[in-house]
């Protein structure tokens, strides 16, 4: 037990300290031992291992973080278990934003804005994913669709491409999420690239290479090759069972561009 709370001990002296310090500058500073103890014990409740609040207690230390901060940061932990998800990927961001220089207050913004691309997507897939499946998707390929909402796909554009994709398997679905995320930063015309990853889709032949597509099409149209010319070497590879490095020999990509892959 004694191991669980000392962090939070220190922690409650530092502010105590501070307050001392610094007099009526300070005197707010009093009491939030007990705001930051009532947010560490709810995200205990909730599930958060204790090595993580214990390193996002070091950190308020480290960075002199406002107890507001702290707070938030805690609970923002809090809501990522009680929506099943991995509290790591969170304490990962808080460490790089800090790291980074990024005000404490835009990381908690931004944390909560991807708790709620999270809870996005999760009700998504329950209701319309091409998965239909009754449990969570795997941590993994859930994630990959939470990020194309921070990489350019909308949130109505991902809720129409489920709704027109076929069942898949979920790697597939991110596999092609990801796909579109990328593609949409090219110049290939919006139903070019639909036809291409809804073919994928359609007959299952995302395998794990075609991760790279949109490297490929990237290198595709530098070597001055057209989206209409692109698009249709995609399809029939797709259609034909091959792979991606088949699919740059198709495009033209020498043997030592296929060495060195997409």
């Amino acid at each position: 037990m004694r191991g669980k709370s000392e962090a939070l001990v220190i922690i409650i002296v530092f502010f105590l300290v501070m307050a001392i310090c610094l007099g009526p500058a300070g005197a707010k500073a009093q009491g939030t031992e007990q705001g930051i103890a009532e947010a560490t014990q709810a995200a205990r409740a909730a599930g958060v291992p204790e090595v993580v609040l214990n390193r996002v207690l070091a950190l308020s230390l480290e960075r002199r973080l406002s107890p507001q901060y702290v707070s938030n940061f805690l609970t923002t932990l809090r809501l990522a278990r009680t929506n099943d998800l991995a509290v790591e990927p969170f304490l990962l961001k808080i460490e790089e934003g800090l790291a980074k220089g990024i005000p404490p207050k835009s990381i908690a913004i931004a944390l909560e804005q991807k708790i709620d691309d999270y809870r996005f997507v999760q009700d998504l897939v329950r209701r319309q994913g091409p998965v239909k499946a009754s449990g969570a998707l795997p941590a993994e390929d859930l994630t990959v669709l939470v990020d194309s909402l921070s990489a350019g796909v909308s949130r109505q554009e991902l809720e129409r491409f489920m709704e027109t994709a076929p069942p898949v398997p979920s790697a597939m679905l991110a596999i092609a999420v990801d796909n579109l995320a990328l593609l949409k930063q090219t110049d290939l015309k919006a139903d070019l690239i639909n036809r291409m990853l809804m073919t994928g889709l359609r007959l299952k032949g995302f395998t794990p290479s075609w991760r790279y597509l949109a490297k490929v099409v990237v290198a595709a149209r530098a070597k001055g090759i057209s989206g209409e010319q692109i698009a249709e070497a995609t399809v029939a590879a797709l259609e034909e069972k091959r792979d991606l490095r088949e699919l740059m020999y198709a495009l033209g990509f020498t043997s030592r561009d296929l060495r060195r892959g997409p």
